[in-house]
């Protein structure tokens, strides 16, 4: 069947490149980016409210990690390397090699649905967040998160992240909900980096803020984590 060769192709090719990008992006996160936040830190919590320190904080992790993927994927594209053009899940052409005039058009309206998650809707979930549950995590310089900390907050992070994301993820595959919502999310044919999050704004909500916003509060009964 069709889903078998797909998996055979999958099987053959191997784990790919983003085995490598997971490596990076968790080494940066644990190793790089926290003795550069713990300079910057005193003066980051002096110029603004907790609040607001959280939404903006949260949207630039949320937004900027997403960002610099999708960057690290274009270069890929662009590079055109056989050693990385071999782990592609199929040998069809890429999107705008194939049909550049309907590329851009779904490149256009991907931005669009971006936009609005990112922009629009993660601000709005974050402001109503911490303006009717009182702060459930540490802001002070004095306690600055250790890297044990760190590890076993992100492994954290990670597994109930995957566990929420697949109760959503299968939930709206259901077929008497799949085709209000789920739908238009394969609406892409040809997935790539950027259309990841490309989906409804309600799948957008239940299955990529919600497991980031319930996070610390679940795991506030466990310690009172570092923002």
């Amino acid at each position: 069947t069709r889903q078998q060769v797909f998996e055979q192709q999958l099987t053959q090719r191997g784990t790919g490149y983003h085995l490598l990008f997971a490596i990076v992006i968790c080494f940066t996160t644990i190793f790089l980016i926290p003795p550069i936040f713990k300079i910057l830190w005193p003066t980051l919590v002096g110029i603004m409210s907790l609040k607001s320190f959280f939404v903006l904080a949260t949207m630039l992790v949320f937004t900027g990690t997403y960002t610099v993927n999708n960057l690290m994927m274009y270069i890929v594209y662009k590079l055109k390397k056989p050693e990385l053009e071999k782990h592609k899940v199929s040998d069809k052409p890429w999107p705008w090699e194939a049909d550049p005039k309907r590329w851009n058009e779904e490149l256009i309206k991907t931005f669009k649905n971006l936009s609005f998650h990112h922009f629009i809707l993660t601000p709005l979930v974050l402001i109503a967040d911490m303006t009717f549950f009182e702060p459930y995590f540490r802001l002070d310089t004095e306690s600055f998160p250790t890297y044990w900390e760190l590890i076993r907050s992100i492994s954290l992070l990670i597994i109930k992240e995957d566990l929420l994301f697949y109760c959503s993820h299968r939930f709206f595959h259901q077929k008497y909900v799949y085709p209000y919502v789920h739908k238009k999310h394969h609406e892409v044919i040809y997935p790539v980096s950027i259309s990841s999050d490309y989906c409804h704004w309600l799948e957008f909500l239940s299955a990529n803020l919600m497991p980031v916003v319930l996070f610390p509060k679940l795991s506030y009964y466990l310690s009172l984590i570092h923002i």
